[in-house]
């Protein structure tokens, strides 16, 4: 491990953890996972192309959740015009 790495222990999340006693949170995990990715991507260039394209994919996985209504709609009126070529 480089930069001084000593693996999942160094990771804020941990520190946080073993340091206050407390269930550290859901943006505090989250905090901690970003870091962690971006540390990787420093040392890393076949991380960062990895990272930036599974950050692609999400970005377009919640657009299509987000328009999952649009897209029922418009694939309903296409199965209904289908329907009626019978």
């Amino acid at each position: 491990m480089s930069r001084g790495q000593s693996g999942v222990g160094s990771s804020l999340f941990a520190k946080r953890c073993s340091d206050t006693g407390d269930t550290p949170g859901l943006v505090t995990f989250l905090a901690d996972v970003l870091y962690e990715l971006g540390r990787v991507s420093l040392d890393h260039a076949l991380a960062k192309w990895a990272i930036m394209l599974s950050l692609g994919i999400l970005l377009v996985f919640f657009v299509a959740l987000n328009e999952k209504k649009q897209i029922v709609t418009t694939m309903r009126g296409c199965f209904d015009e289908v329907r009626t070529w019978e």
